[in-house]
């Protein structure tokens, strides 16, 4: 049995499917979270505020989570253990625009059902 680890890079940008996959689910996770948010935090400020940090966070540690998401995809699918590196990354803007979506995306399809003039 060979134990030996290869270690191989592959393309971090959104050029790679594998990280574009990533990306889209950061981007559910801070949608998710995000509709959390809107819908049972009463105050203005307070969902000002949490919206805030949602998408700095999410702006800050999403090269991190979606080269991670990437990473365990590829040793998850590899048949011999290898070490697996990115060479650049996704934006990092675009996790957070795309929950930002998501969220208001929610908010329509919720606040008319609520009002009760969904088709």
């Amino acid at each position: 049995m060979d134990l030996s680890l290869a270690a191989v890079d592959f393309d971090g940008t959104l050029g790679n499917p594998v990280v574009r996959v990533a990306v889209t689910i950061w981007a559910a996770v801070l949608g998710i979270l995000l509709i959390v948010v809107f819908t049972y935090v009463r105050r203005a400020w307070q969902r000002l505020f949490l919206t805030f940090l949602i998408l700095a966070i999410g702006y800050g540690f999403s090269r991190i989570a979606c080269l991670g998401l990437a990473a365990s995809y590829y040793e998850a699918t590899a048949k011999k253990p290898i070490g697996v590196g990115f060479f650049g990354g996704p934006p990092p803007w675009v996790a957070p625009l795309l929950a930002l979506s998501l969220a208001g995306f929610a908010a329509l399809v919720l606040g008319r059902r609520a009002r009760g003039t969904a088709p």
